[in-house]
Formats: C-alpha cells, structure tokens, sequence
C-alpha cells in the first residue's frame, strides 16, 4: 500500500559525478586542480586520492588503485595506468536528480512500489500489502508475509520486468469511504482497512495498474508502467520492520528498491553505494585500529583505541584553541546531578524517554546527565553578574548519556554515550545579533578547516510542546531569521521542528560523498525556568538571552563522518601517526630509532615498524594508510639521511632528516597542527602533499620559462641533480586560478583569506581575474603579519572599513616585477578602493617596497606570477591613511638589519610562471652580471630545484 500520507522527505540537492582527470591531463591543459564549487577541495596526492569518490566512470573497467587505496610498489612513482588515463580523456558527466528536484524521478519510484507489491502479490498468494512510499534513493514496501530470501528478491524483479514490459495504464479512481472499505474487505487485507481509518479526506482516491490490480494511493504515478526503464530499476535488500513501527505489534518483510530514470544513473548510485561501503567508519575503525564498541561492556559504548584517541585529540586542542580565540571560557562539569535539576531545566517532562533511570544515593535521587546545558546555567548562577559582564560565553566538551533501543544503535552514528560540543552565550538583548553571527562564523571556520564546505541549513520553530511564552519564542527565532539572512546563507524553515526550549537552526554537512549529516546546532534556551538574571545600568534585575550552540554536535558522530569523508585518508595535519620509519634490515634499527626520535621532537607523529622484509612493510603501512614512509638503509645511515616515500606522491627521492622535517614546516605544517596562524582556515589540507603536486606544474611551466629565455643558458649551467627531462609543449594560454585554493595552499596567508571570505571581497577579486581583460595584482600579508598589529585595531573597524582595507590590497590590473620597476617613483596607483587610498611602489637595491600611509613592506616572494594574475606576498598590512588617521597601528617591532653595502643586486627575483613550491626571498639579490644575466641564473636556480623535489611525481 503506497499512498502520499506516508511518504519520506528527499534530499534537496543533486550530485555532479564527473570521471576523473588525472594530473598530467591538468598539465596538458594548462590548469590548476581547481575543484567544482559542489565539491570539497580535491585530494592531495601526498596523503589521499587524487580522485573525487563521486566521480563515476560509465564503463567496465576497474576503478583505479588510487581509489581502491591498493599499494604502488611497481615503481610507477604514484603514476596511473595506460587504461586508466584513456579513461580520463573521455570525461562525461552523471547527474543524479532527486525527488525534490525531479518530478518524473518521484513518479517513477512511487510507480515502482504499486509495480513491486503487484509482483510480490502475484508470486507470493496470501501476502499482505500495507504502505510503501518513495524514498530518498528509491522506495521500499511492507508486506505481512513469509521471511523472504535473495532469491526471492530475483524473481519479484524478473516478475517486475514482465509487469513494466507489459506497459500496462496506471488508473486514477475516485470512490466513497464506503466503497474502498467494501472492496478491501472483499480483498482481506486487514492493513489497508488500518490505513483507510487514517485518511480524514474524501473522496477516497484509488490506482490501478491496469484492470488486474489496485491500491490506496494519493498519487503521482507515471502514466503506464511502459515509462519505468526496467534497466534503471533494482531491488537492494530485505529487512524486518514492526508494523507502525511498535515492537508489540506484527514483524513484517520489508523490500528495498531503488529506481532512476535511466540506466546511466543507476550505474553512478550503485558506484557511489560501493563507495559508501567501501568508507564505512565502523570498517575502517577497525582496520585502522581506531575504536571499537564491546559488547562485554555493554552495546552504544565507545573504546578509543590510541590512534583514534589522537585524533580525538586533535580535534578537540583545535576545537578549545579556536574557542579561546574567539573569546570563550572553558568548562568542565560533573556527570551526573540531583533529579531536581532536570525537573527545574524540563527535562523529565520533555525528554524522559532519552533519560536513563534515576539512582538512589543517600536518600536522594540522582541522574545520568543527557545534555550539559543546566550545568552552565549554575556556573553562571555563582554570583550575580552586572550587564557590563556580558556576553559571557562558556564551552565544554562535555559527556552526555541518553538511553536508545538496541535496535536503534548504529557505530558513531548512534550511542548511548557522548561527548558534546556544547557552548552557552549569556547576552543582552541588543547582543543578540552579534553574537548568533559571530557564532555562525565560527561554526564556518570550525568546519572549514575539517575540510567541509557545503552546508544544508534549516531554521526550525515552535513545537507543539514547549516552554515559555509566545513573545520569546518571536522574538528568538526572528534573531534567528535576521543572523541567517545577514549571513548570506540560503535556508529552509522547519514548522514545528525547534526543540521544547527553543527555536534552533540545524546545519548539515555535506561529505565527500555528497551525503548529508546533521551536526551543528544554534538554538535559544530560555532562562526563565533557572530564574537567572543581571543588573543593568538602572541597578535593576534582568533576564539575559541566553543562546546554546554545538558545532560539532558530537565528538564520536563527527569522528565517525570524518572517517567516511576521507575514507580514512585523514589530512595529515589530522592524521594519527604521519610518517613511518621502516629499516631494510634491522642493522638500521639504531638509526631509525634517532630518526623517529628528531621527527617526534618536532611535534610530526612518528613511529618505528621494523620485524619485516621491506615490501610488506611498505604494503602495510598504506593499508594502515600512513602518509609518508621513511625508509632506511645502510646508503642512508652513512650519508645520514632517509628516502621519503608518500602513499599517494610515490617515491620522492633522498633527504637529510632537517631537510623532511624543514620540507614539511616550509609547506605550512606548523599551522595546520598547531592552529598557531591567527587566522581563520579556510581548509587546512596537507600543504606538503599539494606543494609537490604543484611543483609539477612549476616544473612545467619552468622549463619553458628557461628554454625560451636564451640559449646562452644551456653554456654553463649547474650540475644537474638528475637527468634532463625531454621539453615540454609550449606554455599553454592563461587559464582559470582559483584564488581561494591558491591562497589556502600556497602560504600562512589564512588570515587575510578568512577575511576575504568573510567580506565576500574575494568574489570581486575573483571576477576581476577571470572576466577582465586588465587581470589582477593582489598583496597578501602572512599571518604574522596581523600579529604585528594592536589587537583591537581590526576589532574597531566597521564592516565597510574592513573590506575597503582589504580592496586597499589588489590593483585592478595584472603588473610583473619588471612593471614594479617602471612604476617606482612614478604617479601613485590606484587600488581597488579607489578614490583616495593608492599606493607608491619603490625600488632600491634590487628590493621593491609597497608604500601605503602607515607602513611600506616589501615584496618577499612571488606566491603567483601569470598573467592574468598576480600574487606577491608581504611582511606587513598595507594601512591607509584614511582609515588610519590617528597614528600608525603598529606593534612595536625591532628595526630591520641594514643591507650589505657590497652586495650588488639582480634585476630580477627568481620567479617564475606559477606557484612556487618553496618561493625564495627577494631579499638575497645575487652579485653576478647584468638583469638578463640574473634572470637566467634565477630560473635555471629553480628549475634544478623543481626537478630534485617534482620530477618523481611525472
């Protein structure tokens, strides 16, 4: 019985599976591995697949190995096969439509179930239907019958197929309650007589799929069943479900379908459902050793073994960092607490069923905690607070207890115990706008930086039970609406969905997978019920706002998504143990263990494996999905160093151990462990693993650079460090650069990212760059850069301030080093901001210097350098005069060293068309030959130094 009354929500947006390209397809190209705004960032070939997992190739062949996660020990330096770049050459694409977005798809399913339970009930007499709606992937139907068996599903879908072939009319009927109730008699099907008693409208409406069987049923259908492609068509599996899902009444058989509207995309779901399996966290915990639930302790219980307690670790230092930051004070609560509390906070009315029994101590009553939220409101109820103390904002990672059915436990996903990540903001009424987008700012940053970009947001309001009155609920969830709207994010309004206290905003992520999870929450809690106040400046008492928000909603979930999202390729900033010594012999184990212990003292998370031959050792730490190998031999203990191998980057040649350690701290390591950057990451990633995937590309483009330059340059050059690569095609056209990507990657420049994303100033810069012909020249200050401003300088700027000092950093038009030349000691020139703020640029020494009113910081490298786009990095923030006036913002910094008197400088910096991996200073002028000279030298200095840390990678 399928009927509109039961019918299941879907999914609101569509999944893009493109096939895959593989990287030197990118360097044919001449672009950047700039991923879909649909998509998170791509992989990094020095811990994780390159390959997008929803990406689906329509064909037979295999999935390539970089995906499958098997081991590369044949020597192809991480390289893919012949098949599988033939593979990428031929991109298509495979949308995956919803019911929500696709009207035709939601007919075909709901079709689909009348046609399966027709089947079912011509094979199987004496089989009872009772409902079967669509559902997010497919449909399912519940019938009283039988236990079935797989084969049983094969011949309900051959039984389908006949039905569909048939092209049989689907008949709309309109008939009175009596009527239906007569001729479901006449039929004995009790269920339907049930359901019949629940439709309060009339006319009955009734569908039939031709004149030989019939259903209650609201509609829509497809006109015949000749519309269903049988080949887009499948039956996925049999389950037990209770009858109106009550355990005491009848276990009926529940068939699971899914259904597309052509072949092509059921091929992509089938794709993406191996997938899923494929990063299935209960799975990889257990491969990976990274928790585990026993059953001698007790089912929704978790054990975090010690790799998964790391990451835990991890997750919860930068979680508390990024909370201090943001000016929030750390809590740590009891576990349990006198019955009393939870009928004062409500929830013995509300929330009893999810409470676990009371405990007797000494006479009084006492409770397993399930939320923490009364916990915060008695630390606030320690002293009476004066509204000159607020906001006041307090967080806890803080473990909760909440009783489910056996049935309803699932790994992560659904336990009996947790942690949450539960903060309170006690706030002012005039606060309150504020503080819910500075929370919603920090839920972006805090999600960003785990790799989650794409979010579902619901606004939910007033259920039918809940506490205070109707004013406060209005007045909370228009704060709610008003944060949203001055956020930009899209949303959706849930009637009826906030909790009892509260209306809430519900915000899902989006995993790799294109699934949804539900995990950040910001809701009100109303105080009444507490009776907390503050005094105000009349001496008066009064009630705060008082505003709750989990961003990760819980530790063990969000551990659980994070595992799906990455297939257990965990970034390695995130990763448990990041790199893998492995001796050839154990003659080497002295040395390895020095290794391991420079690499630990760094603060890398390093381990010795020994006891093995080589291979295996190899084979396991990628099945263990370690990133980077370390391995060591007796060429290695005498020349002191180690030959670094990543899973996914392959064999990357020899290095003394500063040299790894240095590599890896260059690429931005520090930040991505330490959270030290003051700034706000936008996704932190692996940058070691992307500098080499972008050396290539340097490398590239380099090697055009030096061989169109002079032929005087091939006469003397240095010795090469390995043999000469044959040239490459000439350099391809100015190509798309994501700025956000490039600026995520390429330095510390997280800070003024995050500004830029905040603003949405990086969409002006962005339009500038893809859709001007003048191109674009943005300076971007690093991290330590706004350290070196007074802390409250920033914090005083109006919006419009803040996005005319950042415009204050670009020029509408694409300028080279050598243009900087030209225009030294020339006319200002006129930045993004226009009017008044412009900047000089000088050059002395060799050494070019952006003069803005405050401060005049020189160019230190060139993070970008093609036309149309130009990126140079600085030391300092470029400070206008017109929004500077007072006195310079500056922090007292010592004064700069004065430059060597003798040194005579280059005309050119070595740079070069592209990102550098590691870009040089263009402090250290050289002291040989003329600019044309210097120029040369430069580029065959960087190209010996791309090919010693890229050519493996080709």
């Amino acid at each position: 019985m399928s009927f509109a009354y039961a019918m299941a929500a879907a999914s609101p947006s569509s999944l893009l599976l493109p096939r895959p390209q593989t990287l030197s397809r990118l360097l044919l190209n001449g672009r950047l591995p700039s991923p879909p705004a649909t998509r998170r960032a791509p992989s990094l070939p020095f811990w994780s697949p390159t390959r997008d997992p929803r990406r689906f190739a329509a064909s037979s062949s295999p999935a390539p190995s970089a995906v499958e996660g098997k081991p590369k020990l044949d020597g192809e330096n991480g390289g893919r096969s012949a098949r599988d770049k033939e593979e990428g050459l031929r991109e298509q694409r495979v949308l995956l439509p919803t019911n929500e977005s696709s009207e035709k798809l939601l007919r075909i399913r709901h079709t689909c179930a009348h046609v399966m339970a027709m089947a079912v009930q011509r094979l199987f007499p004496g089989s009872k239907v009772t409902i079967g709606p669509w559902i997010d992937n497919g449909f399912y139907y519940d019938f009283d019958m039988e236990p079935l068996t797989d084969k049983d599903l094969k011949r309900i879908k051959k039984e389908m197929d006949r039905i569909i072939n048939r092209n049989l009319p689907l008949i709309r009927e309109e008939v009175s309650r009596g009527e239906a109730q007569t001729r479901i008699m006449a039929l004995n099907e009790p269920y339907k007589l049930k359901i019949l008693e629940s439709i309060e409208e009339e006319p009955i409406t009734i569908y039939h799929i031709g004149n030989e069987w019939w259903d209650l049923c609201a509609g829509p259908h497809v006109d015949s069943t000749g519309h269903i492609d049988k080949k887009a068509v499948e039956l996925e599996s049999v389950a037990g479900a209770y009858w109106r899902g009550d355990v005491n009444k009848p276990m009926l058989q529940r068939i699971y379908g899914t259904a597309w509207e052509t072949e092509e995309q059921l091929k992509a779901y089938l794709h993406l459902k191996e997938e899923a399996k494929r990063r299935d966290h209960r799975r990889l915990g257990q491969d990976l050793d990274l928790f585990s639930i026993q059953e001698d302790a007790g089912g929704g219980l978790v054990f975090w073994h010690p790799k998964g307690a790391m990451v835990r670790h991890i997750i919860e230092d930068s979680w508390k960092k990024i909370h201090l930051q943001h000016g929030y004070d750390l809590l740590y609560t009891p576990h349990v607490a006198k019955a009393d509390l939870w009928k004062i906070s409500g929830h013995l009315d509300f929330y009893k069923e999810n409470m676990y029994d009371q405990m007797n101590i000494e006479d009084e009553l006492y409770q397993l905690r399930p939320m923490n939220c009364p916990y915060h409101i008695l630390v606030y109820k320690r002293k009476l607070h004066s509204y000159r103390d607020l906001p006041m904002r307090v967080a806890e990672l803080g473990t909760v207890y909440r009783y489910e059915l056996s049935g309803s436990l699932h790994g992560l996903f659904r336990v009996r115990g947790f942690t949450q990540d539960d903060a309170h903001i006690f706030c002012l009424d005039d606060q309150i706008k504020n503080e819910i987008r500075s929370v919603l700012d920090l839920t972006e940053e805090i999600l960003l930086q785990f790799g989650f970009k794409k979010y579902e947001v619901n606004l939910s309001t007033r259920p039918e039970k809940f506490v205070g009155t109707d004013d406060i609920w209005e007045k909370a969830t228009a704060a709610l609406r008003d944060a949203l709207d001055d956020k930009g994010w899209a949303y959706q309004i849930d009637e009826g969905g906030g909790a009892f206290y509260g209306p809430k905003i519900d915000l899902k992520i989006e995993d790799a997978l294109g699934r949804k999870w539900q995990c950040s929450t910001v809701d009100f809690n109303l105080p009444e019920r507490f009776d907390i106040s503050y005094v105000d400046s009349n001496a008066e008492k009064r009630r705060p706002i008082m505003i709750h928000r989990a961003v990760l909603g819980s530790l063990e979930r969000f551990f659980g998504v994070l595992i799906e999202h990455y297939a257990g390729d965990f970034p390695l900033w995130i990763s448990p143990i990041q790199a893998r010594v492995l001796p050839v012999t154990d003659t080497e184990a002295n040395y390895c263990t020095e290794v391991v212990s420079k690499l630990n003292s760094t603060g890398i998370r390093a381990e010795l494996c020994s006891g093995e031959r080589l291979p295996k050792l190899v084979r396991n730490a990628e099945k263990q999905k370690v990133p980077l190998m370390a391995v060591v031999g007796p060429k290695e203990v005498e020349t002191q160093m180690v030959t670094v191998r990543s899973r996914f980057g392959g064999e990357l040649g020899m290095m003394t151990i500063e040299e790894f350690i240095a590599r890896i701290q260059e690429a931005g390591f520090d930040q991505l462990y330490g959270l030290q950057g003051q700034g706000k990451s936008y996704c932190r990633k692996n940058s070691f693993g992307q500098i080499m995937e972008l050396t290539v590309i340097s490398f590239a483009t380099t090697l055009v650079a030096l061989l169109i330059s002079s032929p005087a340059v091939a006469q003397t050059p240095p010795a090469p460090i390995l043999p000469p690569s044959p040239a490459p095609a000439p350099a391809p056209a100015p190509h798309h650069v994501n700025l956000t990507e490039l600026l995520s990657v390429a330095g510390p420049y997280h800070t003024f990212l995050n500004y830029l994303l905040r603003t949405r100033v990086i969409d002006t810069f962005q339009n500038q760059a893809d859709n001007s012909e003048q191109g674009i020249t943005i300076f971007v200050p690093k991290d330590s850069a706004f350290a070196l401003l007074k802390s409250s300088d920033l914090a005083n700027l109006t919006d419009d301030q803040l996005r005319t000092l950042l415009l204050y950093h670009a020029l509408s038009k694409y300028y080279s080093l050598s243009d900087f030349r030209n225009l030294s000691n020339m006319n200002p020139v006129t930045t993004f901001a226009g009017g008044q703020y412009t900047l000089n640029v000088t050059e002395a020494a060799g050494i070019i210097n952006v003069v803005s009113s405050w401060s005049s910081p020189k160019i230190s490298s060139s993070v970008y350098s093609t036309a149309p786009v130009a990126v140079y990095q600085i030391g300092r923030v470029l400070l206008p005069a017109a929004i500077f006036s007072v006195d310079p913002p500056l922090a007292p910094a010592p004064a700069p060293a004065p430059a060597p008197e003798t040194t005579k400088a280059s005309d050119s910096a070595p740079t070069h068309n592209g990102i550098a991996s590691s870009p040089k200073s263009l402090d250290s002028p050289t002291t040989t030959g003329g600019s044309s000279y210097n120029t040369r030298v430069g580029l065959l200095i960087y190209f010996v130094l791309a090919v010693s840390s890229g050519l493996m990678l080709l």
